[in-house]
């Protein structure tokens, strides 16, 4: 496990790191998505907030210039399950899950969906695996949404996962 604080640079820390495989990945930061238009194209970025001003940390590219490896990434970053992200994710084929939210919910709930998600999880997953398998992950994560809509019908979380090449709602 290792956590890496807002002084350090993610990319950095992630490269230099042993190994860039890890069994979950999540990232608690801010997000900011930009839909392109005639003159622009999208944009994803994650950034930590400095006043008014944000700093971007990681953007999904990053995944590839990291050669991250994760059986989940999960973001609790606003607007961060877009387009941009999961074209990454589908053609580098490093991250098996990812898991974030579509629009913008409070810091508060976005740590109330991934404590359930990871309460679910760990009661589906041995101590000592080295992987966490697909089928786990997503059924914590179905269960977990249908739990977190009694709680929150607003916020919206989405899974993708590479092996089926589909979008859980």
């Amino acid at each position: 496990m290792e956590l890496i604080r807002k002084g350090k640079h993610i990319e950095e820390s992630i490269k230099k790191n042993k190994t860039q495989c890890f069994n979950i990945v999540q990232f608690s930061a801010h997000g900011n998505y930009f839909k392109g238009n005639k003159t622009a194209l999208d944009y994803s970025t994650i950034v930590k907030r400095r006043g008014n001003k944000d700093i971007e940390i990681f953007r999904p590219d990053s995944i590839v210039r990291t050669g991250l490896q994760a059986d989940i990434f999960l973001s609790t970053n606003c607007q961060t399950f877009n387009s941009q992200f999961i074209e990454v994710i589908r053609n580098y084929r490093g991250v098996s899950n990812f898991i974030a939210p579509v629009n913008s919910p409070y810091i508060g709930n976005t740590l109330i969906f991934s404590m359930m998600f990871y309460n679910l999880l760990l009661r589906k997953v041995r101590l000592n695996a080295v992987k966490i398998s697909d089928d786990s992950i997503i059924k914590a994560f179905l269960q977990t949404k249908l739990s977190y809509s009694k709680y929150n019908r607003q916020d919206d979380f989405r899974l993708y996962n590479i092996r089926y090449n589909k979008i859980f709602k």
